[in-house]
């Protein structure tokens, strides 16, 4: 009877406990003050949401910002513990707190940057870094070291998907002055088609491409470019500035006259450059302007003199002659040693247009004085 009796009791007190105990506000308080910042975590949504009050909450937070700088202090940069984070921001109060995510980001740059250089598969740390930044709060100078690790250890990947972030933030002032951040704009400029757009619908997605405050930044990079790259790469630059209305008079008929020059495309923008050198011929001033900053490049523009069609070159002769006579002196002062060139023959096509003088019967590009200069250096 003792041994039933012995027995019943026991029975009776496990079959009163819940198969997983829950813990109380009182057990947590006792996790969060013995420093046991896992299990804490492990429970705490053991708490009824009716009874997550702001005791509940701050001890959530705590625990979380402890838990991360134990992982970080101990160096236990893992991908198990990097999701366990992760799995902590999708928390509504540890989302919208803002000591977490910033321990959260700093955690973040320190595993992808262990992962860079402990992991021989680069690519996968690079799509790992890139899923987290779509999940993270998207914090610029957080954004800006993840865009430096791409840009350092995956240099193939474009990085524009964290770039993109950073230039549209209200903050960006301070990061379009990098170099590989204006770097990549320009290649995502590249891969616009700005040339069929409207004027309107390319200055809104210009707008809706970067703040304001970024493009204040990026301009003056722009206008670098477009200076020192050949016409035919820098379109997206041209259409960019002319959207902001950063070019003047003299600076959008330099740009046009050389993508004229630079053997273009068919498209709308060869129209525009077309008739612009039309318009040329009725201002002698803007002409001359122009002239005298083709005069300055080296080489100088004629990839269209090379051209097996002669239409351009046709229209240089007649809207802008002084152009093909510049060109044609300034290869024969190469030619007979009359000028000191740094960086040799400059007129890189002078063969090309001198050949299409001498068969151009109905009108010759070049006088005969220039002609015959040419022919007796050929001669020798």
């Amino acid at each position: 009877m003792n041994k039933t009796w012995m027995f019943f009791i026991l029975f009776s007190l496990f079959a009163a406990l819940p198969a997983g105990a829950s813990y109380t506000i009182d057990d947590l308080i006792i996790l969060s003050q013995t420093g046991e910042h896992q299990e804490f975590i492990d429970h705490a949504k053991d708490i009824k949401p009716t009874k997550r009050d702001q005791r509940w909450k701050r001890l959530v937070s705590k625990q979380a910002e402890l838990l991360i700088d134990n992982l970080r202090n101990t160096k236990s940069f893992s991908k198990k513990n990097l999701l366990k984070i992760e799995k902590l921001a999708l928390w509504p109060t540890l989302h919208q707190d803002e000591f977490f995510q910033v321990k959260r980001n700093s955690y973040s740059l320190q595993y992808f940057k262990h992962c860079f250089l402990n992991n021989s598969k680069k690519e996968n740390c690079a799509k790992d870094l890139k899923l987290f930044w779509m999940r993270s709060n998207k914090d610029p100078d957080t954004g800006h070291k993840l865009s430096l690790l791409l840009r350092g250890f995956t240099p193939k990947q474009s990085a524009w998907p964290v770039v993109k972030d950073i230039i549209l933030s209200s903050q960006s002032q301070y990061y379009c002055n990098d170099a590989f951040i204006q770097e990549t704009v320009h290649k995502k400029l590249s891969s616009i088609d700005l040339e069929k757009r409207s004027s309107s619908a390319r200055k809104i997605l210009l707008q809706n491409l970067a703040h304001l405050k970024c493009w204040n930044k990026l301009i003056p990079y722009l206008k670098e470019e477009i200076s020192l790259l050949p016409s035919a790469e820098t379109s997206s630059l041209y259409y960019a500035l002319i959207a902001f209305k950063q070019m003047n008079q003299t600076q959008k008929d330099l740009w046009l006259t050389k993508y004229l020059l630079d053997d273009p495309r068919q498209g709308p923008l060869l129209n525009s450059a077309w008739y612009n050198l039309k318009e040329l011929s009725q201002h002698f001033e803007r002409r001359i302007a122009v002239l005298n900053r083709l005069k300055a490049l080296s080489p100088l523009p004629g990839d269209s003199f090379n051209n097996l069609s002669l239409a351009i070159t046709r229209h240089f002769n007649k809207y802008f002659p002084e152009y093909i006579t510049a060109y044609a002196k300034t290869c024969l002062s190469y030619l007979e040693g009359t000028r000191s060139f740094q960086f040799g023959n400059p007129t890189v096509h002078c063969d090309s247009l001198f050949k299409r003088n001498k068969y151009e019967a109905k009108s010759e590009f070049l006088g005969q004085s220039l002609s015959s200069r040419y022919s007796a250096i050929k001669k020798l």
